[in-house]
């Protein structure tokens, strides 16, 4: 699962160095586009499994009087300032 993700993201630097500077023309970033969405689908993947992780790993733990877990209180409170980051 992470190697797929590394192989692509190998792959979008590889493209990445490949572009040289040129004095007229187009400069080839969309096919680097492309590979950053390829590199999408694995990544997805490697973070719903990680997030199944993450959710199996709170059930086990104890709660707190608000009935979370730590790291569900963790991964709220990052989110919410993630959020406030974005506005």
């Amino acid at each position: 699962m992470t190697a797929s993700l590394c192989d692509a993201v190998q792959t979008v630097l590889n493209a990445l160095g490949t572009i040289s500077q040129v004095a007229a023309g187009p400069l080839p970033f969309m096919s680097v586009v492309q590979k950053i969405e390829a590199a999408s689908a694995p990544m997805q993947t490697l973070a719903a499994h990680l997030e199944k992780r993450a959710k199996e790993h709170d059930a086990q733990q104890p709660k707190d009087e608000a009935g979370h877990g730590h790291l569900d209180t963790v991964r709220r409170q990052t989110e919410k300032l993630l959020a406030s980051r974005r506005k």
